[in-house]
């Protein structure tokens, strides 16, 4: 199987009627008021290309979530069975407790192998009360 892409968004729509996914904002980085937090949620969604040798032939799939920013790192299984040269796989992570700001690393494997990652750079923000402004003179 080859990884055609791999993407991690706030949110994903699939149409009913046409199979189309539209994919809504995404994620390339994270920033939060504080830490230790709960980050809401995100998807990710993964198209392959199936080789004809694969077509009908049960695929184990698995989403690893790993990194600096993570008090563990979790893995997510799956499988499935494609039928055409195409498939598209998403998952919905939601409620993810960071401890502090550095990466959250997503790492995608079919029966093993190793086929792609996405980095999320994960950081605070500046509290407003802790910008200071200097007032100039007029």
């Amino acid at each position: 199987m080859r990884l055609e892409y791999f993407l991690v968004a706030d949110s994903i729509v699939i149409d009913q009627i046409t199979n189309r996914v539209s994919i809504l904002q995404i994620v390339d980085n994270v920033t939060v008021a504080s830490f230790p937090c709960i980050l809401p949620g995100f998807s990710t969604v993964a198209g392959f290309a199936v080789p004809a040798e694969s077509l009908g032939k049960l695929k184990r799939v698995s989403l690893r979530v790993s990194g600096g920013a993570l008090p563990q790192s979790h893995e997510l299984a799956t499988s499935f069975t494609s039928n055409g040269t195409h498939h598209r796989l998403v998952h919905r992570l939601d409620h993810i407790a960071l401890e502090c700001g550095g990466d959250l690393d997503l790492d995608i494997m079919i029966d093993g192998v190793h086929l792609g990652r996405r980095t999320i750079s994960v950081r605070q923000s500046l509290a407003a009360d802790s910008i200071r402004v200097a007032a100039a003179p007029l």
